[in-house]
């Protein structure tokens, strides 16, 4: 009889602490929902006294134990450098562009989910709205990059660890010009505006007359990175660990989307900007919700790989080696 060896028994430790991590945050977020309903509407009742703000813990939980398994292993400084500096990244620009367009693609109906602390946003009709959007929305962008970002990493250096970049430190596959145009990138852009706009404009929709904005948002978020930086990212990306992450994203997008922030008024969609496809067995939920967890995924692994590529390369010249633009690393 085979006996089963150390390692394995520490996967199967790791499996069921990555079950916990999401399965705690879960049961404490569902844990605050006090007046269930279909689509709850009776706001001043607070049918999930902060709910919203508990619900960042399905990232913060998950994000602190990958954290953790950083600081045991101290072979990836350089990965670990690049989570923190791409997080701030995230932060800064995610928490200015919900400044700037947050009132245009959003509401907030049920103030009760949150710590009730609230954040000016721009209307393009008045200008500056004071208290308007939720300090948790900031939460939001940096838990949601932190979290995505941890797992990615971990990934890629761990879980599936047999199919991501073997040379990846080696200083020949440090390129000197980072910045490259990929005009697959800008083609590709095109093509889904396009198609976003012929589908506002052609599906039964009250606000035919508007483009898709919050769609063309979301391509612009995915795709600006790429268009300039794809090109020398994409050699590096761990795709099967990109897998494995988005599908986590997905899931978690239609469980927190769906089952909690549309039913419980967190947060809603104006309809106006949407693209008019909605998912009607997710209590019309637009599919421009999961499509945002696919977009932010996409940037935040394109600037993860960057970051970690500049910092190896900073470390290699720094040691007198001199990095070559012509070397793509090779992945088993």
């Amino acid at each position: 009889m085979v006996r089963p060896n150390r390692k394995s028994n520490y996967d199967f430790i790791i499996m069921w602490c990555m079950i916990l991590a999401t399965l705690i945050p879960i049961i404490g977020t569902m844990g605050t929902i006090e007046k269930p309903g279909i689509m709850y509407t009776a706001w001043h009742l607070n049918p999930t006294p902060y709910g919203y703000t508990c619900s960042l813990s399905l990232f913060l939980l998950p994000s602190l134990l990958i954290i953790h398994w950083f600081q045991r292993h101290k072979a990836h400084p350089v990965e670990f450098r690049a989570i923190v500096y791409t997080s701030i990244i995230i932060l800064v620009a995610g928490g200015g562009l919900d400044l700037i367009f947050g009132h245009a693609f959003f509401k907030f109906p049920n103030p009760g989910a949150t710590l009730g602390i609230r954040v000016p946003a721009y209307s393009f009709e008045w200008g500056w709205i004071w208290a308007y959007l939720p300090i948790e929305e900031f939460g939001f962008y940096l838990f949601g990059a932190l979290y995505t970002l941890c797992l990615y990493a971990w990934s890629d250096l761990y879980w599936f660890k047999a199919y991501n970049v073997t040379n990846f430190k080696s200083v020949q596959h440090a390129p000197k010009r980072l910045i490259k145009p990929h005009w697959q990138s800008v083609i590709t852009a095109a093509i889904l505006i396009a198609i976003a706009i012929a589908i506002k404009k052609n599906y039964p929709h009250l606000h035919s007359d508007k483009l898709p904005g919050y769609a063309i948002f979301l391509i612009l978020v995915a795709l600006l990175p790429s268009m300039v930086l794809f090109s020398s990212a994409k050699p590096f990306i761990n795709w099967r660990a990109f897998g494995f992450v988005n599908f986590n994203l997905m899931w978690l997008s239609f469980f927190w989307e769906a089952s909690l922030a549309s039913r419980f008024g967190w947060w809603r969609y104006k309809p106006d900007q949407m693209m008019g496809l909605l998912i009607h067995d997710f209590l019309y939920l637009p599919i421009e919700a999961v499509l945002l967890w696919v977009a932010i995924a996409w940037a935040i692994v394109i600037f993860y790989v960057i970051f970690c590529i500049v910092i190896y390369r900073k470390e290699a010249i720094e040691k007198g080696e001199s990095p070559s633009d012509d070397t793509a690393p090779q992945q088993t």
